[in-house]
């Protein structure tokens, strides 16, 4: 039950955060955001704070391979 409660505080924590930095993002012009959809919620309630981190990183990658 603990292992549940603590999956679902880090996917609450981790769509907040993704809510959060891709508003950061879009104010500073950077054309750099995570969607918030069931996967990247996933992540983030499995792997926490640097899943949010990841699927930025993933983002960057695939948005500089776009160019």
């Amino acid at each position: 039950m603990e292992k549940l409660i603590n999956f679902a505080l880090r996917l609450v924590f981790g769509g907040v955060a993704i809510l959060c930095i891709n508003g950061l993002l879009l104010r500073m012009g950077a054309e750099l955001t995570v969607g918030l959809n069931g996967i990247t919620l996933g992540v983030s309630g499995f792997l926490g704070i640097p899943g949010v981190f990841a699927l930025y990183a993933l983002e960057l990658y695939r948005h500089i391979g776009a160019v």
